[in-house]
């Protein structure tokens, strides 16, 4: 290939990238080291346009790097094979994490299968509980891995564990009027933990409640799966 500059500068889709021969030697059948070399490209400093999906070539090229690549829950690992497949490049595809979309759709089907259990004004109130202790269970899920692949400590003992009242943001404020309104119509925790519980319970997940104040409005709970035990 090309050796009389250090890096190829590439447009894919519109989206520049610039790329280490170093590294594309690495990977010598690829399409992308063949179109740089001396053969294809006649003037080492010239752009190679290639058209294809330009954001989805950063995870390639990471791929390229490290043998190995998470992705974010915008990316698909399907898409991100048939990319790989496309530049000649060898691959693992269980070296590809997807967790992160794994989890983000998880939700969706999550909240079908919550929603399919409503009936009645308690079971929608704790409906409504159940779906927000879901979304803030998967959403914290999925922070807790930080992008270089760490572990932030936001899971306590595998649990998550909430406090709501007025204030509580990202819906809180909302699932604690349903909690209030359960009580004013005689419910208790334990009325709201059984009963939300067996919305949660359709995916795997189930809710401790571990302290009320309605004087305080505050309402204190964990979720955590349902293979670990209380406590």
């Amino acid at each position: 290939m090309a050796t009389n500059t250090a890096t190829v500068k590439f447009n894919i889709g519109g989206l520049r990238y610039e790329v280490s021969r170093s590294l594309l030697e690495m990977h010598s059948e690829s399409m992308l080291t063949k179109i740089a070399s001396d053969q294809w490209q006649e003037d080492p400093e010239s752009e190679i346009f290639i058209e294809r999906d330009g954001s989805t070539f950063r995870y390639v090229l990471n791929y390229l790097r490290d043998g190995k690549v998470k992705l974010p829950i915008t990316e698909t690992k399907s898409n991100l094979i048939e990319e790989l497949v496309y530049y000649n490049i060898d691959h693992d595809a269980a070296k590809i994490d997807d967790s992160n979309e794994h989890q983000a759709n998880l939700v969706t089907t999550a909240q079908v299968a919550i929603n399919d259990l409503q009936s009645g004004s308690i079971a929608f109130r704790c409906n409504e509980i159940a779906l927000h202790c879901l979304d803030m269970y998967m959403h914290e899920r999925i922070l807790s891995v930080a992008s270089d692949g760490t572990k932030r400590n936001i899971f306590q003992d595998d649990k998550l564990h909430l406090q709501l009242h007025t204030a509580s943001p990202h819906g809180g404020a909302a699932c604690f009027e349903h909690v209030d309104q359960l009580y004013r119509m005689g419910g208790t925790y334990a009325t709201i933990q059984k009963e939300a519980s067996i919305h949660l319970n359709k995916v795997g997940l189930a809710l401790y409640v571990s302290a009320t104040n309605r004087k305080g409005c505050q309402f204190t709970c964990s979720i955590t799966k349902l293979n670990l035990k209380k406590g």
